[in-house]
């Protein structure tokens, strides 16, 4: 029924988190993931973000790293889920029918020449996401934003929400983030488990 954040500290579990709305669980996840993204921000010097999937779009809960001022997402804010990797993972995790209906909106916006804008071309994207367990956003978003981002799981293993680094300084391709997947990987692991029992390791790694 209760989830221990610290010693003497407690938030509500799952159960009653299934009880709750939306914003009493962002509120958690928040309270969770702040210090967890903090530390991934520190370790791989990138920015790091936490984020949520509400009406079709990216809420960005938590940011955090020493050069987020030179990214333009701000907490409590929002942004196009199918040009972000945030936005993908959380996409990626959707019930079909959900998705369908989220894809029956396309053709997308054109934001950079890397952009994916044709529904069907997004759905084969998002299928490779889930499966690998992991999301790129290559210059899609903005030209010179690269992301990375992998998802939390809950107790049923729904994607509920999602951790990304990202780099904003030059022309930062994909192969440099990957270098930190590991860390983004136990960065949504320490989340997840504070969340949910410890055996959505395995789901939040991707295998």
């Amino acid at each position: 029924m209760i989830t221990r954040l610290r010693r003497g500290h407690y938030l509500p579990g799952p159960t009653l988190r299934q009880l709750a709305n939306s914003h009493s669980l962002n509120h958690i996840l928040i309270a969770i993931g702040r210090p967890v993204v903090k530390r991934l921000a520190r370790r791989t010097g990138c920015t790091a973000h936490l984020g949520v999937f509400e009406d079709g779009m990216v809420t960005y809960l938590v940011k955090a790293g020493r050069g987020r001022g030179t990214i333009f997402t701000r907490e409590g804010t929002q942004l196009e889920a199918y040009c972000t990797g945030i936005g993908k993972v959380l996409l990626a995790g959707l019930t079909k029918s959900a998705l369908e209906q989220y894809l029956a909106q396309g053709p997308f916006v054109r934001l950079t020449a890397n952009t994916v804008t044709d529904a069907q071309a997004l759905r084969a994207e998002l299928k490779k996401v889930y499966v690998r367990g992991y999301a790129i956003d290559d210059a899609e978003m903005d030209t010179n934003l690269t992301c990375l981002a992998a998802p939390i799981y809950d107790s049923e293993r729904r994607i509920i929400a999602a951790v990304s680094i990202s780099k904003r300084q030059g022309p930062v391709r994909p192969k440099r983030l990957m270098a930190h997947l590991e860390s983004l990987q136990d960065a949504v692991v320490e989340v997840g488990r504070r969340l949910a029992p410890p055996c959505k390791d395995a789901l939040a790694r991707g295998r």
